[in-house]
């Protein structure tokens, strides 16, 4: 009785062993993703095409941020007209070359003066080149957009993982 106990012990400890081993992860590749903090300005130009109910953005800009440094961003949208949601992809350019790549979609609220809006975007993280191949995260982003001028500013915020 007293080997039969003996072995059943035995056999629960290789058991637990044997899965603590096979999850763990091969030497050489990271486990854990690390997170740095975005934050920065933008200002940028915008050009409209208006095929009603919908009006195709494109645009471009700079900026800075943590963790870019200086950046450029290029970015085309679709806007519906009727609710002022939109959806556009969007490419971060950091000062050294590097890219990040998004996908957004964001709502237009009226501020009051003609023509302003205030925006905020939520932009997905898709990949991008360099140190920051495979990241993934999301930012947040308000800006006043004018539909007069083109001119477009603002703030944003987010998370950047790095696999």
């Amino acid at each position: 009785m007293k080997k039969i106990l003996v072995l059943a012990i035995g056999l629960l400890f290789l058991s637990i062993l044997a899965r603590t081993t096979s999850a763990a992860p091969a030497r050489g590749t990271k486990s854990t993703q690390l997170p740095f903090k975005l934050q920065g300005t933008l200002q940028s130009n915008e050009t409209y095409v208006i095929n009603f109910p919908l009006m195709s953005v494109g645009g471009s800009g700079s900026g800075q941020a943590t963790q870019l440094g200086v950046f450029t961003i290029q970015y085309e949208g679709q806007i519906n007209l009727l609710d002022r949601s939109g959806v556009s992809s969007v490419h971060f350019v950091a000062a050294n070359g590097e890219s990040v790549y998004a996908n957004a979609t964001g709502q237009a609220l009226e501020s009051g003066t003609p023509n302003v809006y205030n925006v905020v975007e939520i932009f997905k993280i898709t990949g991008g080149t360099g140190w920051l191949t495979n990241a993934s995260g999301t930012i947040t982003m308000h800006r006043v957009s004018n539909t007069t001028t083109g001119y477009s500013s603002g703030t944003f915020e987010g998370i950047i993982l790095i696999p």
